[in-house]
């Protein structure tokens, strides 16, 4: 009869984290498939943008929000999939840090780093036996 054993390099995964993952793997792979037949644009986990958002100036903030458009913001980081339907949000990275800045500071772009957003493995175009990295 089979049972479960703790093991000593790490804790079995819960049934709960198991599914999470098992999920997530198949709604980045919907969203690449999306992408793919609406526009013809293969491999896409999705579309992110960024916003700079005005705020007032914060008491001990300094220069961390002050922009290179000489205003005090927040940025707002989101990831959208094929249909226009937000898939991720990140809001509030300082707006002083520039574009490249800020893209690191989020949690999604750490996942991405480190191969934990759960993302596809690497696949083909039609026609061509390369393979490309996925989303």
């Amino acid at each position: 009869m089979l049972t479960k054993k703790q093991m000593r390099v790490r804790d079995l995964l819960t049934v709960v984290l198991k599914l999470a993952v098992t999920l997530r793997f198949l709604e980045w792979k919907t969203v690449s498939e999306v992408f793919a037949n609406k526009w013809n644009y293969h491999n896409c986990g999705g579309s992110p943008d960024g916003k700079n958002v005005p705020i007032k100036k914060l008491r001990k903030g300094g220069s961390l929000y002050y922009s290179y458009k000489e205003i005090h913001n927040i940025i707002l980081m989101a990831e959208t999939d094929a249909n226009y339907k937000f898939g991720y949000v990140d809001i509030g990275a300082e707006g002083g840090a520039g574009d490249g800045g800020t893209q690191s500071k989020y949690n999604l772009h750490h996942a991405l780093e480190q191969n934990r957003a759960g993302f596809p493995e690497d696949s083909t175009l039609l026609n061509d036996h390369s393979p490309i990295p996925s989303p």
